[in-house]
């Protein structure tokens, strides 16, 4: 099994969550579908969640394993060698941002920073 790697912070448009994914939603550009099947499962599996109401609601979203072989919370699998690095959760009502190595669903934060006030 390939394992690869990446690090990424990308809102998707297209869902209430935000989710990973290297789709281009807006941009009309050929894309290799063979390069967008996870970003498809992640997209689709955000849609069958409801609106998050609270940070717990974001965090099982991005812990989830339902689909599992283009889970959300991603560790190599036979059909994706993607693997999740880390998860950030931003606070802004506390100013915080708590940092998973482990899935956030089920662990508690490594470290939790605080963000400062610019204005």
């Amino acid at each position: 099994m390939k394992i690869r790697s990446c690090c990424s912070v990308c809102p998707s448009v297209s869902c209430r969550i935000p989710t990973c994914s290297y789709l281009y939603e807006r941009i009309r550009v050929k894309q290799n579908p063979e390069n967008i099947v996870s970003s498809i499962h992640r997209q689709n599996r955000a849609k069958q969640f409801p609106l998050p109401t609270s940070a717990s609601d974001v965090l099982a979203f991005l812990g989830d394993t339902a689909d599992t072989d283009y889970p959300v919370f991603r560790t190599p699998t036979e059909k994706d060698g993607g693997c999740t690095i880390a998860t950030a959760l931003f606070d802004l009502k506390a100013m915080t941002m708590a940092v998973y190595r482990d899935n956030p669903k089920t662990s508690a934060p490594l470290l939790t920073l605080p963000i400062p006030k610019l204005f």
